[in-house]
């Protein structure tokens, strides 16, 4: 399966590509979103993050809303 996860800088990641291990995975920083981004891809894992909240802070989510 290939999987893109969505990096929304959290500290798990590493712990997170190792359960993921036996599927083909991309990792995607949250800023670098494009419309096409999840092209290609069985599944969409949006990482956790502590850098900003969504609520307080929304426009830097956008393209990540709009790509679900």
């Amino acid at each position: 399966m290939k999987i893109l996860v969505i990096n929304n800088n959290t500290r798990h990641l590493p712990r997170l590509l190792k359960a993921l291990a036996p599927h083909t995975v991309h990792v995607l920083p949250f800023k670098e979103i494009t419309p096409t981004s999840a092209h290609g891809f069985n599944a969409i894992i949006l990482s956790g993050g502590r850098t900003l909240s969504i609520r307080k802070y929304p426009l830097p989510y956008a393209p990540e809303i709009a790509l679900l």
